[in-house]
């Protein structure tokens, strides 16, 4: 009997295998690397902590059935409920322990009176924009685009100008919110809608949702795709790692075999595609329309850390938008975990443009570490380790924008048996968002 196929093992793949087993008998998931979870992997250290070698936490999303499958096995004997994350931010060289957003006021008075004043003015709603620096001027006005966002993502983050980012890059960073005014003042205010979707809350501790974040007891976030294994093992969905597809068979409009490159052929009458869209034109050996020069990519590198002193703030990630400084994010592990040891261990993410010097950039982030208020000066760390993560996210260009739309256009053309999911087609960056749209797709086959 033909197999439905969901090609990808990160975690949208996943979450499509099981709901297309729930629905047919003979499901199989795809990964060309030998291990399932994509950025949700972890690796332990010989003083016995773990690291998360990408995302971290793990979010229920409000819908029943989904829930089901990704919080199953997820038990508070084994789990940490942690609610609202306690979020901080790192800017105009002061830390805000109360909230992750860019805190305004810490720009010069006049700078920030002007540049409220012209984002309180910025009223237009529904805009369709063209490219970031539209939307942002539009959003928050010329003179924060300029003194703010500029600097952060054009020169800290993404080496390209602000006209030349498609619409949205700029929430991948966590700048789709601002602080300004004061506590008081900015909870009234955003009871309008308009200001809501751009001013944050002064305190994480605030605008508590009813979905809650999770965190295992021991080890890292890779026990949540241990878990999701399990499940997809007892559902006997068939699982293929350390392969990859050759080609893709297309009769009459229809895929009707997959073949890897150890020459395996599989049958299927359903495909799901959670990789990039590129990927299946090539295997079926489709001419692409849109140019083929290749699409520059950012490198995220990660730098682990374990000190045997306590961290200098509780707080459980922070964001750093300073523009001279190169760390993006840390996660302080020990606020969430609490392993119950006297090591504290850290992960800090940098993003740039150029292949990282490990070395050289692990020395910059402890030194970083030090100036944001997170480690006590001249600490030197019992461990690190520093690696690159693969698969991280291109530049998130317009024109990178347009040529994943026509990928989608022609890939859909080619034949009716395939569904396209996932980060790969574009759309969505973060887990929930994409799980949500993954079962909503699948719902409506």
């Amino acid at each position: 009997m033909a197999m439905k196929i969901v090609v990808g093992g990160g975690v949208s793949g996943i979450v499509s295998a099981i709901l297309l087993r729930k629905r047919y008998n003979n499901v199989c998931i795809i990964e060309k690397e030998n291990e399932l979870g994509g950025l949700y992997n972890s690796i332990s250290c010989d003083l016995g902590v773990s690291f998360d070698h990408g995302s971290h936490f793990l979010r229920s999303t409000g819908i029943k059935e989904l829930d089901e499958i990704i919080l199953r096995g997820v038990t508070p004997r084994s789990w940490r409920v942690l609610g609202n994350l306690r979020g901080g931010s790192y800017y105009g060289s002061q830390l805000n322990k109360n909230s992750p957003f860019l805190d305004l006021r810490c720009l010069s008075r006049k700078i920030y009176y002007k540049g409220m004043a012209e984002l309180i003015n910025c009223t237009n709603m529904n805009v369709k924009y063209n490219n970031l620096e539209e939307q942002l001027i539009g959003t928050f006005g010329k003179l924060l685009t300029e003194q703010l966002f500029r600097p952060i993502i054009s020169n800290k983050y993404y080496g390209c100008p602000l006209n030349e980012l498609s619409v949205n890059s700029h929430k991948v960073l966590g700048l789709s919110k601002l602080l300004g005014f004061s506590a008081q003042a900015t909870r009234e205010i955003k009871k309008i809608p308009l200001y809501d979707e751009k001013l944050g809350f002064h305190s994480s501790s605030e605008g508590n949702s009813n979905l809650k974040n999770y965190y295992p007891i021991k080890g890292g976030i890779g026990n949540w795709i241990d878990l999701l294994k399990r499940q997809m093992i007892n559902f006997n969905i068939k699982i293929i790692t350390g392969a990859n597809i050759s080609q893709v068979k297309i009769e009459d409009n229809k895929i009707n075999s997959i073949l890897l490159n150890d020459r395996r052929q599989i049958d299927c009458d359903l495909v799901a595609w959670t990789i990039p869209t590129l990927a299946f034109l090539k295997a079926a050996g489709i001419s692409t329309n849109s140019e083929t020069e290749a699409i520059q990519s950012l490198y995220t590198s990660v730098y682990h850390f374990v000190f045997d002193k306590l961290l200098i703030t509780d707080l459980h990630y922070i964001q750093c938008y300073q523009s001279e400084f190169k760390t993006f994010r840390v996660t302080l592990y020990p606020n969430f975990q609490r392993n119950g040891t006297n090591l504290f261990n850290l992960t800090a993410e940098v993003v740039s443009t150029s292949p990282p010097d490990l070395e050289v950039l692990s020395k910059i982030v402890i030194s970083e570490l030090v100036k944001i208020g997170i480690v006590p000066e001249n600490l030197e760390p019992l461990y690190r380790f520093s690696d690159i993560i693969l698969n991280g996210f291109p530049l998130p260009s317009i024109k990178l924008d347009k040529r994943n739309k026509d990928y989608l256009r022609q890939a859909k053309k080619s034949c009716d048996n395939i569904h396209f999911f996932g980060r790969g087609i574009g759309g969505y960056f973060t887990t929930n968002p994409i799980l949500i749209d993954v079962y909503q797709r699948i719902k409506n086959l």
